[in-house]
Parts: C-alpha cells; sequence; structure tokens
C-alpha cells in the first residue's frame, strides 16, 4: 500500500506501516452494542499506540486536539498578500555565489530528493523557496524598531558590569590561575534618561544596517547542512541542527560576517504536496529565524562600529550581553521573546525532526525564555547569571493557524500592528498549553497539559475593546477603522476558542466512556448506561456545533477541519444509536440532524453532497418511471444505518408514492406518515431555536410540499379500500 501524504511529509509510524503517526485519529463507534469486535478492538489498540506516540512527540497533545485548537489545520487559509521589497541585508546578491575552497569546503551542497541544483540562491527552485520567508522578515526587521526598548538598546543603549552578585563562582584551572570566564560581561540597557523618537531609532538602525553591507563588515548568507560546519566543510558528528548561525570570518581572504540558514528549514518548503498551513508556518519559522541572526549579527557589527577594530578570530560571535535582568546571554532569543512573549518553536524540533526534515505541522510559543530548556542555547562561552533564578519549567501554548496567517497579510502589519505593536503578537496563542518540569538542564519530567486562568504575559489583553462610537468612525481613516475591527476580533476570538475546545474534550471524555461501557461489560453490557454517556455527548456536540459558527464569523474563516471532525463524529453517533436502539427516535436524533445541518450544506459539503446525490438519483428513477429500481433505491437509504434523518425520512416518502409497485395502501401511508412529520421536526418553527438552517430549507419543503400532495390521495385510495372491503 502506497504511503500516505502524512507519511511522506513526517514520515511513516514505523516499519510495515504506511502513515505518519501524527495522523490525526478521530473517536472509534462500536459496529456492535455488545462487545466491540475483534477488528474494533485492534483498531482500538492501535489508536492508543498512535495517539500514545503523539502525546510524546507534541508535549501530550494528540493531533486531533491540535486540530481542535486550530493549531493544525489542512483548511484553505487566505493567500499571502505581502508586496513590500527584501531589506537591502537580505539582497540576492548578498547569498553566496561562490564557495572558498582553501578554506576545506569542496563547493555547495545538493539539494537532493530528485530536485535539481545545490543550495544556492541562484537556484530558482530554493530561491522561490525563500522568497516569501525574506518578504515576511524584511516586514518584521523594518517594523520592530517600533516595537520594542530592546532593539533601541541594541544600537544604542546603556552597558553596566554585571553586578558581582549575579556571577557564579569562576572556576579556577588552579589556585593561582585567573578565572576561566575571560570575556567582558556586561549588561545592555535601554537609554538612560534620554528621549528619543522612533525616526531616531529608525535612522540608528539604518546606518547599523549600512555598515553590515559595507566593505569592513561585507555581510554574506548561506545554506548549511546538519553533518558539516559551513566555514571549513570539517563533519559535524552530532548532527547540529541549530537553525541559524552568525560567524564572523577573519580568516578567509576577505573578512567577512556570514550567516548560514540550516537547509532542514527549507528542504520542506519544496514539496508542492503542503498544506496551507504547513507551508506558513515553515516561512514563518524561516523569517523568526533569518530576524534572530541579524539580530546577532546587528550586536556583532555594533560592538565593531564603537571598538572600530576587527577581530582577529575564526568563531562564533562572541561579547553577547545580558538583556537588562536576563540571566542568559543570547540576544536573538532575547528579542522573540520581548516581541512575541515567548520564543517561537516548529513542533517536532525537539523529537521528530530530529531525525526527518519534516514539514512545519505547526509552531510552539516556548516560556518563559529564562529557563533550563534554554541553558544550552544561550552563549556557550558567558556563565549563566545566578540571579533572578532559572525556572526549572517550561509552557508550550501552540500558535492559531489564524495568527500565522495573519502575519502574511499586508493588512496586519498597516493596520494592526501600526496601531497596537506588541499586543497584536501576544495575544493568538491557544488557551489550553502544557508545561515541562525539569529536574535538571538535560531531563525532562512529568509533561502535563493545564488550563492557565490569567497568565500575565501572554492572556490578559490590555487594548481596549470598546466599540468606537458613530463619530470615531467618522473620524477614523480606513486603516484606523480596520486596526479597531481586528483587535475586537482577537479578544472575541479567545473567549470562542476556549468555548470549542473544552467542550470537544468533553465529547472524548463521554465517549471513552462508552467505550469503557461496552468493553468491559459484554453481552450484558448495561444499555441504559451506554444511553445516558450518549445523551451526554450528544449535548456537547451541539455545544460546539453552536460556538463554532461564532468563532468563524470573529475570525472571519470557516474552520473546515473542525466541521469534517463534528460531521465525522455525528455519522459516527448516528450509526451507533440506531445499533443500540434500533430506531431513529429520540431526542438525541432530532438534535444530530439539527447539528449536521448547521455545520453542513447540501451541496458544497463533500460527506452530505454524495448522501444528497444518492437521494436525487432515487428522485430521478421515480421521474423517469423506472419506479421498481426507485423502490430499491429508497430502501436501501432508509435502511443505512449512516443515513442522515433528513435522507432517511425523505426516502420514505418518495417510496410512499410509489403505487404501481406498492399497491398495500396501508404501507404506504405509514411511510408517508413516518417521513411527514421526521420532515416537520426537522423544519421546526420560525425564530424557535433549533429551527432548520436556511441552507437546508429548500431540500425539507420540497419533499413536505410532495408530503402535502399525497396525503389526499392516499385518503381517498384509502377510502376506496375500505368501501371494497
Amino acid at each position: 500500500m502506497a504511503v500516505t501524504q502524512m507519511g511522506l511529509k513526517y514520515g511513516v509510524y514505523e516499519d510495515g506501516h504506511n502513515c505518519s503517526g501524527l495522523t490525526p485519529l478521530y473517536s472509534l463507534f462500536p459496529t456492535s452494542v455488545d462487545r466491540l469486535s475483534l477488528r474494533e478492538r485492534l483498531v482500538e489498540q492501535q489508536n492508543k499506540y498512535f495517539e500514545g506516540f503523539q502525546k510524546i512527540q507534541l508535549y501530550g497533545f494528540t493531533t486531533r486536539e491540535l486540530v481542535n485548537l486550530d493549531a493544525v489545520s489542512s483548511r484553505y487559509l487566505k493567500s499571502p498578500d505581502l508586496s513590500n521589497d527584501i531589506h537591502i541585508l537580505m539582497a540576492q546578491r548578498r547569498w553566496e555565489t561562490k564557495i572558498d575552497v582553501s578554506s576545506g569546503r569542496t563547493g555547495f551542497y545538493p539539494i537532493g530528493n530528485g530536485y535539481p541544483g545545490d543550495w544556492v540562491a541562484s537556484n530558482p527552485i530554493v530561491w522561490t523557496a525563500m522568497l516569501p520567508c525574506l518578504r515576511l522578515a524584511s516586514r518584521m526587521i523594518m517594523n520592530f524598531h517600533m516595537l520594542t526598548l530592546q532593539f533601541d538598546a541594541l544600537l544604542k543603549g546603556d552597558t553596566h558590569p554585571v553586578a558581582g552578585n549575579r556571577l557564579p563562582p569562576s572556576p579556577l584551572q588552579n589556585m593561582s590561575s585567573a578565572p576561566v570566564f575571560i570575556p567582558p560581561k556586561t549588561t545592555l540597557h535601554t537609554r538612560n534618561g534620554q528621549s528619543y523618537t522612533f525616526a531616531e531609532t529608525e535612522k540608528e538602525r539604518d546606518e547599523i544596517f549600512k555598515y553590515m553591507i559595507s566593505a569592513k563588515m561585507c555581510l554574506r548568507w548561506g545554506f548549511r547542512i546538519p553533518t558539516e560546519d559551513p566555514l571549513n566543510g570539517q563533519a559535524d558528528p552530532v548532527r547540529d541542527r541549530v537553525h541559524g548561525q552568525t560567524y564572523w570570518d577573519s580568516a578567509g581572504p576577505r573578512p567577512a560576517l556570514k550567516i548560514y540558514i540550516n537547509v532542514t528549514n527549507v528542504e520542506p518548503l519544496l514539496n508542492q504536496n503542503l498544506t496551507d498551513s504547513e507551508r506558513l508556518n515553515g516561512q514563518f519559522f524561516i523569517a523568526v529565524t533569518i530576524l534572530h541572526e541579524i539580530m546577532a549579527s546587528g550586536r556583532h557589527a555594533t560592538w565593531m562600529a564603537r571598538c572600530d577594530q576587527d577581530f582577529n578570530l575564526h568563531t562564533n560571535v562572541t561579547g553577547n550581553p545580558y538583556f537588562e535582568d536576563e540571566t542568559l546571554a543570547e540576544v536573538g532569543f532575547s528579542m522573540e521573546n520581548n516581541v512575541f512573549g515567548g520564543i517561537p518553536e516548529a513542533m517536532g524540533d525537539n523529537s521528530y525532526r530530529q531525525d526527518h526534515n519534516s514539514s512545519h505541522l505547526g509552531i510552539w510559543s516556548t516560556a518563559p525564555f529564562m529557563g533550563l530548556s534554554f541553558v544550552h542555547m544561550s552563549d556557550k562561552v558567558l556563565p549563566v547569571l545566578t540571579h533572578p533564578p532559572l525556572s526549572k519549567y517550561k509552557t508550550v501554548f501552540p500558535y492559531k493557524v489564524t495568527f500565522i496567517e495573519d502575519m502574511h497579510q499586508e493588512e496586519f502589519w498597516e493596520g494592526a500592528v501600526r496601531k497596537y505593536g506588541l499586543q497584536v503578537f501576544r495575544s493568538r496563542v491557544s488557551l489550553v498549553g502544557a508545561r515541562i518540569t525539569y529536574l535538571d538542564a538535560d531531563h525532562c519530567k512529568n509533561s502535563r497539559k493545564y488550563r492557565i486562568g490569567n497568565h500575565p504575559e501572554v492572556f490578559i489583553n490590555n487594548i481596549n475593546t470598546e466599540k468606537p462610537t458613530p463619530a470615531e468612525l467618522q473620524s477614523m481613516t480606513p486603516q484606523e477603522r480596520a486596526s479597531s475591527k481586528y483587535v475586537q476580533k482577537l479578544v472575541q476570538s479567545a473567549k470562542f476558542e476556549e468555548a470549542f475546545f473544552d467542550i470537544s474534550a468533553y465529547i472524548h471524555k463521554e465517549v471513552d466512556d462508552v467505550l469503557r461501557v461496552i468493553s468491559g461489560s459484554g453481552s450484558t453490557a448495561a444499555k441504559w448506561q451506554q444511553q445516558h454517556y450518549m445523551k451526554l455527548a450528544v449535548e456537547y456536540h451541539l455545544a460546539a456545533a453552536q460556538a463554532l459558527p461564532a468563532s468563524e464569523e470573529t475570525d472571519g474563516t470557516i474552520y473546515t477541519d473542525r466541521r469534517e471532525n463534528l460531521l465525522r463524529w455525528n455519522k459516527g453517533v448516528r450509526v451507533f444509536i440506531r445499533k443500540l436502539t434500533g430506531s431513529s427516535d429520540g431526542e438525541e436524533f432530532r438534535t444530530l440532524e439539527y447539528v449536521r445541518m448547521l455545520l453542513s450544506d447540501p451541496e458544497t459539503t463533500p460527506s452530505e453532497a454524495v448522501e444528497m446525490s444518492s437521494l436525487q438519483q432515487a428522485t430521478d428513477l421515480y421521474t423517469s418511471g423506472q419506479l421498481a429500481a426507485c423502490l430499491q433505491a429508497c430502501t436501501d437509504l432508509a435502511a443505512d444505518t449512516e443515513c442522515s434523518l433528513f435522507v432517511e425520512a425523505a426516502a420514505r416518502v418518495l417510496a410512499a408514492m410509489l403505487q404501481a409497485v406498492r399497491p398495500n395502501v396501508e404501507d404506504r401511508a405509514v411511510d408517508l406518515h413516518y417521513g411527514y412529520n421526521r420532515l416537520a421536526m426537522i423544519l421546526g418553527k420560525p425564530g424557535v431555536p433549533g429551527e432548520c438552517p436556511e441552507a437546508w430549507k429548500p431540500s425539507v419543503n420540497t419533499f413536505l410540499t410532495a408530503c402535502a400532495d399525497l396525503y389526499p390521495q392516499l385518503q381517498a385510495e384509502y377510502m376506496q379500500v375500505q368501501a371494497a372491503a
């Protein structure tokens, strides 16, 4: 069997499987209400293995849960519309065009995997993949000076020696030797007591950028692979998967500041079978990596500009300052933390992506930066300061796909970012995350999901969400109106998201309870207990479906993944209840039908369009006079345990019209009565909760009209039969 698309992108679960272990799994509904069949038990066991694997890879989450959080999605997203130019720092002419073979490198790295050419910006395949990343990175670098004081501190900030009480004891080589920590240890601060404008910071930013591309520093970009040092071609036995790396190369024929991007993040973007979210996630992550390295190289350029001298070194850039009270010296991560309220991390970076250049399934926001998990990523030469102490845990919250989507939109940058600044970057993580507690820097323990009620850095939104008055709206520019609407949307979205995920979790719990009862009780299963759990699950199902349209309207998108999941669940419950009770009666079925119609369209929703097509085929057989074939089609539809209540009712009405092949008027009257009652129940009453959704009313009314026409005919026929008797 061919490997699935997810298997190709993320690697198969294990030998013998054709799908990825990250494939979202959905609720299993038993075909037997007394005990799971052998096949069902095997599927259930395999699902447990898969979800166990997913929880290991994804900080305790399953992929299905991440889909419910809209952190993973296969739906279509808005096409990126950023139109800005590529910043001069990243222009194509600044990328490697030849290799200094005297350093040990033998040439560029071939792309491989069926792609022609090398990892070089002049290769159209590579440049096409990189262009959206560079455009987004350019937009970031041209805006972040307005968003964070840290950017100004990097350019013109004050530096102070690290306070002695924050330094760890210095290890000595011997009793008379000097401390090992040779580089100066300084803290970087915003300008003390000085007033300055964004325009001043922008001018200083542009000056340092010009210095970086001057003959003095000669900034160059290139690509690296995990198994080789990009400067000298030496093998890297530990397979360094660092996303980007900045070097001051003073040993070459011409001193240069070199930044290398790891191909492990770019390679997935060559795949033409990515979902929209996978592609945008990858582009966002590379853009953040580029920004990170520009901050690191910008710090080095600032130091050189101040000292007006070169380093006679061939090593990683050193001399990172500690920003204010931070205990780790890592200017790039410090900037990311300051902007995003956490460090963006690709899902799987610390697990399955280590051995497979997988697509970017989603993005985590990881915090706090001052924690044990970031020690190994800070400056290796400078010590970890002792105060404030490092956090022994980290939290991860998945970014919503809509945030990554927004980052690629002109409106987001020109409207929301310019008006509200950092707040729009810190309000788009999910309300549900995971907490990982560390025993030490290398060992992780007790990963568990938990809810944060008031997280001061992420969830308390200080944006004014009052609706503007008409007078204020009149005075606003179109851009200001769009910004105000966008921010109101953020706040509303958070409330709807929380409701949807909570309800989805309750649904899953009730289904688990049903399966537990069935698996444990054998042929004497307490059906009333199963019905109780299913009734609760259906109530939660209704609540989730009602929360979803509100969330979609607020976010301006249709969550097709969530709708498909709910519709799949809806069908599974219909099958289960029919087998449990032997009928389609009961309020649960009415609720299920209302939810199905609320979430779907009879023409455009694939799963419903197939069923409606079958009903249309039966109708066509009737109108063409093929009555025996029509009767068989109606019988098959009504007997199908998966069919919706509407299709079952419509098929029964259609069967009641087949006098020529069903001479028994009483049988046809039973079908007509059944169909009419179900259709009237589905239609509901105008203005009353549960009224049939507008998209489905024409179909329902068509068959109700048929009932109205057929009733007097059947009544007359019945009277004739009675008179003859």
